[in-house]
Formats: structure tokens, C-alpha cells, sequence
């Protein structure tokens, strides 16, 4: 078990958004598959219209046209999650805590953006129950 920060230590500041769940944005396809191996699904994200690449503990959307990752997905219902390698509960009170205000509420959650990069913290409306956690390029629409 990786070891937990706590919520109250602050000494990372996040001033980039690198890694989620140990992916990143800059990977390649073959870089993800050569490290993480073969997904146990493969799925069209319906947004997007790429391939989706489910893992253990992480979903990865690529578009084949240039094998770049578009995002990385956590699902909600994980007990922690990981930033920039340092591992996080899953609880709002601890996002908050790590990454501060949020830069835009949505009525779908929560957005963080540090350089290109965003963050975005899906929550059921009218809750603090987390659904999911996005890293994405910002500046791609």
C-alpha cells in the first residue's frame, strides 16, 4: 500500500498537474501499453469519439489519429487516488485541502487548472459525493 499524505500537509503545492494515477498527458499509446501492459477493455468514449483503455485503476482516452492521451479517469468510487505520485483520499475535504479553491464551479463539479493542464472532480449535483476525477489539456477542446 502506497503510503497516504495526509490532507493537512501541504508541502506539495501542485504548481503542475503531471501525473494522475501514475498516467500522463504526454505519454504516447505504445509508451502507456509497453508500461501498463494490455487494458481489460477497450470502449469508445462517446464524447470524444477514441478508443477509452480501461486498467485497474485508471481509464485512458486516445485518439488513434495520433495516439496522444486526451485525459486520464478515475472512478469516483476508489478509496485514494494519486497526484502527481503522492497519493490522496477520496474526499472532497482532502481535494480542497491539496489544490485549494477550485478555478470554476461547475454544476457538475469542480475545476483546478495549473498551467494547460485542468483537473476537473465530478460530483453527484447537490452533494460532496465524488463520481470521478479528470486530467485533461486545457487548452484542447
Amino acid at each position: 500500500m502506497p503510503e497516504i499524505t495526509s490532507a493537512n500537509d501541504r508541502s506539495e503545492t501542485y504548481e503542475q498537474f503531471r501525473t494522475l494515477n501514475g498516467v500522463s498527458l504526454e505519454e504516447r499509446k505504445n509508451e502507456l501499453l509497453a508500461r501498463m501492459g494490455q487494458p481489460s477493455a477497450i470502449k469508445e468514449d462517446p464524447y470524444l469519439g477514441c478508443d477509452e483503455y480501461h486498467f485497474d485503476d485508471v481509464k485512458v482516452g486516445i485518439c488513434e489519429d495520433t495516439g496522444m492521451i486526451q485525459y486520464v479517469h478515475v472512478e469516483g468510487f476508489q478509496e485514494h487516488w494519486s497526484l502527481n505520485g503522492t497519493v490522496l483520499p477520496m474526499q472532497i475535504d482532502a481535494i480542497h485541502q491539496a489544490l485549494g479553491e477550485p478555478h470554476y464551479v461547475a454544476e457538475d463539479g469542480e475545476v483546478y487548472l495549473r498551467g494547460h493542464y485542468a483537473i476537473k472532480v465530478y460530483m453527484k449535483p447537490g452533494s460532496s459525493e465524488i463520481r470521478g476525477i479528470d486530467l485533461f489539456d486545457d487548452t484542447v477542446s
